[in-house]
């Protein structure tokens, strides 16, 4: 019985020592770099141990991008925890917009991190809480006021930010929050915004 006893104990106890799968994110990005290289340094941070993040950079349209992602997701022999397609509002027009964030959302469970007017608002908010409608030139030229070094394709743009991600967040949920107040809904309406802040908050609970 004895044996027997010892057996069991050591088969139970490798079950509990077998690790569950690491969730994995796909993160799809409008830009080839900015976006791209700014969520790499995520991934870097994260390491590999937790999590797996795969992002890819397309520089493609906004509904292109959203057309190859979901083609991804149909003939990847993967099943991705988390999916996220990261674009700006741009030249689209409002229906343009609103449809490509409806589709991606309700028909397809993919979730959304867009900016309006681009991801420079992102980093803009990072220095201050801004409530203006914006261009994208005028966007970048806040930005560059407040962060005169700034350049699109910085490669290591994660890093130029990090310390005030915090204070991004926050100025963005305060943004979000305004919007709602004005009873703005539709998403084209909600200039400036940006839903980016959401990914960032995922992607957080693994950073080490």
């Amino acid at each position: 019985m004895g044996k027997k006893s010892n057996f069991f104990k050591s088969k139970n106890r490798r079950r509990k020592n077998i690790r569950p799968p690491k969730p994995i994110i796909l993160i799809v990005c409008e830009g080839e770099k900015t976006e791209k290289f700014y969520f790499d340094g995520f991934r870097k941070d994260a390491g590999i141990s937790n999590v797996e993040i795969e992002v890819i950079g397309k520089g493609r349209s906004a509904k292109s991008l959203l057309k190859f992602t979901q083609s991804k997701i149909k003939n990847e022999n993967i099943t991705y925890d988390q999916v996220w397609i990261v674009f700006d509002k741009d030249d689209l027009s409002d229906e343009e917009f609103d449809s490509i964030v409806s589709k991606a959302i309700y028909e397809n469970k993919i979730n959304v991190a867009y900016s309006i007017p681009c991801f420079e608002y992102w980093f803009l908010l990072h220095f201050d809480y801004y409530i203006t409608p914006l261009t994208t030139k005028d966007c970048i030229k806040k930005l560059k006021d407040r962060f005169p070094v700034y350049r699109k394709n910085f490669g290591d743009v994660y890093y130029r930010f990090v310390d005030k991600k915090y204070v991004a967040i926050e100025n963005a949920k305060r943004m979000e929050n305004e919007h709602k107040k004005q009873g703005n809904t539709k998403p084209s309406s909600k200039n400036p915004s940006t839903l980016v802040y959401k990914l960032v908050i995922e992607l957080e609970k693994f950073l080490k």
